[in-house]
């Protein structure tokens, strides 16, 4: 999963990332984009989706990975999308 922070929470950020980071597989390869999506605490931390890119990681990605994206829309999670399996249809909801 690539997951990006939840943008727009004041004071209850912190808060927030931190129960969802309870809720996540110990088991699973989690990306984390933002400064409060650390606390996701996943298996690498990028501080914005430029970083996560620049990292390589989206091309070392098994074939047939099943990929979540979920963040704020802010955070562009969606620069992301052709970089994943670029010679695949990829089916994307921005809901």
């Amino acid at each position: 999963a690539i997951l990006g922070e939840m943008l727009e929470l004041g004071d209850s950020a912190a808060e927030h990332h931190s129960q969802i980071a309870k809720l996540l597989p110990t088991n699973a390869t989690i990306y984390s984009v933002g400064t409060h999506a650390r606390l996701y605490g996943g298996s690498a931390h990028y501080n914005n989706v430029a970083s996560l890119i620049a990292s390589g990681q989206l091309q070392n990605l098994p074939p047939q990975a099943v990929i979540l994206l979920k963040a704020s829309h802010g955070v562009h999670l969606e620069n992301t999308i052709g970089l994943l399996h670029p010679n695949e249809k990829v089916r994307c909801s921005t809901t």
